[in-house]
């Protein structure tokens, strides 16, 4: 069953993979400054494509079940974009402090920090309830499959990246 699975996830997820792998070559090489705001958000567009269309081939649902859950999905897409920045921002900030700041001030940082990871946090488990409603057990397993293989192949092929970065392949 999992090689079937393997099988079926394959051609969407590797479609993913070759899209992000050049971007993830892109940005570990420090090219990203030189991308257009237009040719970024057009990338990430194809990636989101690909992916909503390695979800339908996967969980085997027709194009209706699919405009539900790319919906579900995107519902809060910039609200979640926002608070990933924020959260980068937060970090780099904490990064900067950490050795000079005071106590009062860290703590401030860590709880806001903390508060920004809760309404990630937040809307994941929102996406995920609606997900669940829309989909049968089933296919709630291929889902998370999926997410999973997906995630783990991309983290990989950005390691990769800047890997070859860093020896300046």
């Amino acid at each position: 069953m999992q090689n079937i699975l393997i099988r079926q996830l394959f051609p969407a997820a590797a479609t993913i993979v070759i899209v992000y792998s050049v971007c993830s070559s892109a940005f570990a090489t420090s090219i990203e400054p030189s991308f257009e705001p237009i040719q970024k958000q057009n990338l990430i567009n194809r990636i989101e494509l690909l992916q909503t269309d390695g979800l339908k081939r996967a969980l085997a649902i027709d194009a209706k079940l699919s405009a539900k859950m790319v919906a579900i999905i995107n519902a809060n897409k910039q609200r979640r974009a926002v608070l990933d920045n924020t959260y980068k921002e937060q970090m780099a900030e904490l990064k900067r402090v950490i050795d000079n700041a005071g106590s009062n001030e860290i703590a401030t940082l860590v709880s806001r920090l903390e508060q920004t990871t809760n309404e990630l946090q937040t809307l994941y488990i929102q996406k995920w309830k609606a997900l669940k409603a829309l989909l049968t057990d089933k296919q709630q397993a291929r889902y998370l499959l999926y997410q999973d293989a997906l995630q783990r192949e991309l983290q990989r092929r950005t390691i990769k990246g800047l890997n070859r970065s860093a020896t300046g392949e």
